[in-house]
């Protein structure tokens, strides 16, 4: 859910040009990124070709997102809309394996 709220914040940000809320411009610092480098994330699935198949697309997703504010803010309405295109692309990666990820936990129990 977080990630989807943060996607959301992307587009608040762009309709608005106001500064996004929290701390979404760092794939390390937003939760899911708390979740893969230092939480349970990265203690118990390191392992799972799902969990190291996340860190890219994540990265990409944030990298997006702010380039697309910055095209935006800058009025430069293609390059917004390619960069909100890239973010969707990766937001979809990122969901894809979280949803593997999601099977293999529910496996576990």
């Amino acid at each position: 859910m977080d990630h989807l709220c943060t996607k959301v914040e992307a587009y608040k940000a762009i309709n608005t040009g106001k500064t996004p809320s929290g701390n979404v411009s760092d794939h390390t610092q937003c939760r899911l990124g708390n979740w893969y480098y230092k939480g349970e994330g990265k203690h118990r699935y390191d392992k799972e070709s799902a969990y190291k198949q996340l860190e890219e697309p994540h990265k990409t997703f944030h990298t997006a997102f702010n380039n697309a504010i910055e095209a935006s803010n800058n009025n430069d309405t293609q390059n917004t809309e390619e960069q909100l295109a890239k973010m969707e692309q990766a937001s979809q990666q990122v969901m894809d394996c979280l949803d593997r990820l999601a099977t293999k936990m529910g496996s576990h129990k």
